[in-house]
């Protein structure tokens, strides 16, 4: 309840930028070819349940974008919308 009373103006992030996961999987993405979660998998050596989950919180963040043709890294000063 405390925070609902009080909340925290720190921004909160879902995923540790420090985390090895956040790492080895971005480093696996490029800003310009869209890869699916499968090939990306391969490329991190991450499981592919582990990548979609990821995948799926760092979109939240804005880090990644999905297209028709897969997932691709968020070029640096991109934006949104």
């Amino acid at each position: 309840m405390r925070e609902l009373w009080c909340p925290s103006t720190k921004p909160t992030s879902l995923v540790s930028r420090d985390s090895p996961e956040h790492t080895r999987l971005l480093d696996a993405m490029s800003s310009r070819t869209a890869w699916d979660a499968d090939e990306l998998a391969r490329r991190s050596g991450m499981a592919p349940s582990s990548v979609r989950a990821l995948l799926g919180v760092l979109e939240l963040e804005g880090s990644v974008e999905r297209s028709e043709q897969g997932w691709k890294r968020r070029a640096s000063g991109e934006r949104r919308g």
